[in-house]
């Protein structure tokens, strides 16, 4: 019996899906999804019939592209080898999306986040008062210094210890039932260039740590200042007694 030949238009499809694998998801509002990226080429995120509002993440692990035309970014992790998940909020404007990507070794990969069809214009975004979606959209908010619902925010002029010539400054504080974002300015006020480690900020309590995205982060979660440069960063931590 003669053997059936493929058309080329289907070789064509599988070439193209095998050099650019695509991965659906289809989270539910505050869900937490796992998708594969490859750890040496960019992969594209995008949402199916609509925008990629926000993507925000400890910026130190990842390189990150925008697409502002077309409303997609692209990601790749800071090192290419690096073999730890990274885990991203994802804002489309009517969903919040926390993606938990797997760096391994594939070719370019793309993925697209298909919205509930139950999703909403401009749903309240505290609705589901549980703490994990409390903390996605408490970190989208304080770093467009937004309001956000459930919140007290405050504007605030705290000076923290100074850290090696490091003036640091807390001016906007959002405080919640649990959890509490705070948004600071770290200067450098000394004459010779310093280098601010993400680790200053990692104390008993604290939950999230994002210099903001255009902020040049190493892989080992540093930035280096020269004399009077600034950066600004957001620290989110859980609400104790006395605050």
């Amino acid at each position: 019996m003669p053997q059936r030949l493929m058309p080329l238009a289907s070789l064509l499809l599988l070439a193209l899906e095998s050099a650019h694998a695509l991965q659906i998801v289809e989270p539910a509002d505050g869900e937490t999804v796992i998708a594969r990226i490859s750890r040496k080429e960019l992969t594209r995120i995008a949402v199916e019939d609509g925008r990629v509002r926000r993507l925000f993440g400890n910026s130190g692990e990842f390189v990150l592209e925008k697409d502002e035309e077309r409303g997609e970014v692209y990601l790749r992790p800071a090192s290419p080898t690096a073999t730890k998940p990274i885990n991203v909020f994802v804002s489309t404007g009517r969903i919040s999306v926390s993606l938990l990507l797997e760096p391994v070794d594939t070719p370019a990969e793309a993925i697209v986040i298909r919205e509930p069809k139950s999703a909403i214009p401009a749903p309240s975004p505290l609705r589901a008062q549980t703490h994990v979606r409390q903390l996605k959209h408490l970190a989208l908010a304080t770093a467009d210094s937004a309001s956000v619902e459930g919140f007290e925010a405050k504007r605030v002029a705290q000076l923290l210890p100074a850290i090696d010539g490091l003036r640091i400054l807390i001016d906007s504080r959002w405080i919640g039932t649990t959890l509490i974002g705070e948004r600071l300015e770290v200067r450098n006020t000394a004459k010779e260039p310093r280098t601010l480690k993400e680790r200053t900020f990692a104390k008993p309590g604290v939950m999230a740590i994002a210099f903001d995205p255009d902020t040049e982060v190493t892989a080992a979660g540093e930035v280096h200042l020269a004399a009077g440069e600034r950066v600004r960063l957001t620290v989110i931590r859980e609400r104790r007694a006395n605050d």
